[in-house]
């Protein structure tokens, strides 16, 4: 009996989902991502109603979905177990709207234009400046800890500044391959930093 519509999807789901998790397969990723995002964002954007909120919030439904891919059960349909960590994702966003914890990512995405990790200061002093450019070299050594293949991204999208249409361009990738790699980058960042203060 053929499987239908759905079950193919779902089919489809899974294999993607057992490519990603067991070999990391960044087609895997990407083709997820192409497949859902636009439910997601749709779902997120009811809860915000914030066109560039929704769409942050979206990416980072998507990164944290890929890193807990193991608590997904095959048994239940994958955009429901997405639509899931969606909402709590964004329902969390809403409580805290600003964490007190910086990430490596909220690091790297300042505003375009200034210094990563720059603080906004009327006159800085001397010894503020220095501290700046002194976190500025920091983040610059973690890059350094990754692959070149995801250093070049975090180059291109937070240090060069570049869209993610531009990063296409560039590298001759497929958009959803570029995000689904700055998504591992960023996530391989974090934990690197996780590290360091670990050892500290």
């Amino acid at each position: 009996m053929a499987l239908n519509a759905k079950n193919k999807a779902e089919t489809t789901d899974w294999s993607l989902i057992q490519l990603a998790e067991l070999s990391g397969d960044e087609k895997a990723y990407a083709q997820l991502f192409a497949r859902h995002k636009l439910s997601v964002y749709h779902l997120i954007y009811q809860l915000v109603r914030n066109t560039e909120l929704a769409e942050d919030l979206t990416m980072e439904v998507f990164a944290k979905a890929f890193k807990n891919l193991d608590h997904y059960q095959p048994s239940h349909s994958f955009i429901s177990w997405l639509n899931t960590v969606a909402k709590n994702h964004t329902y969390d966003y809403l409580r805290k709207k600003r964490p007190e914890n910086i990430s490596i990512e909220e690091r790297l995405e300042s505003k375009p234009g200034r210094a990563i990790l720059q603080v906004e200061e009327p006159d800085p002093n001397p010894e503020t400046e220095l501290v700046t450019e002194e976190m500025n070299q920091h983040v610059h050594l973690l890059v350094n800890h990754l692959k070149p293949r995801y250093k070049r991204l975090i180059e291109l999208r937070y240090f060069e500044e570049l869209s993610y249409e531009e990063i296409s361009k560039e590298l001759g990738l497929p958009l959803g391959t570029v995000k689904a790699q700055l998504f591992r980058a960023k996530d391989l960042l974090n934990q690197i930093l996780k590290n360091k203060k670990d050892q500290l």
